[in-house]
């Protein structure tokens, strides 16, 4: 990956603004630059467009229902990666790690 230059942040900026529904990783592969370097401008939080402001309104934490507590706790007794269960269920790393510790509401008990 090499470094965005200001006017492809700016092009790559107006894009998110013109289509809302084009995912960030398209992005991220027609300007040839990371995933991060996109999100950053879809935050706001990247310097080339600071002043311009976010482009999207970023997905805000969902916190996790009993149910996927459970989906976590078999899949991973049938044998599943840690990483697998992340990207297929798309629960973060850390939320997984504090359930299978027995350090999260639904889990207290540690099972590894």
């Amino acid at each position: 990956m090499s470094k965005m230059p200001k006017n492809d942040a700016i092009l790559c900026h107006a894009d998110m603004l013109r289509c809302p529904g084009v995912p960030l990783r398209e992005l991220a592969a027609k300007y040839g630059v990371s995933d991060t370097t996109v999100r950053r401008i879809a935050s706001g939080s990247h310097p080339h467009i600071a002043e311009k402001g976010p482009a999207r309104a970023m997905e805000r934490r969902q916190p996790i229902e009993l149910t996927d507590c459970a989906m976590i706790l078999g899949l991973f007794w049938m044998g599943r990666k840690i990483s697998d269960i992340h990207k297929d269920s798309g629960i973060g790393l850390t939320t997984i790690h504090r359930i299978l510790d027995g350090d999260h509401r639904y889990n207290d008990r540690p099972i590894r």
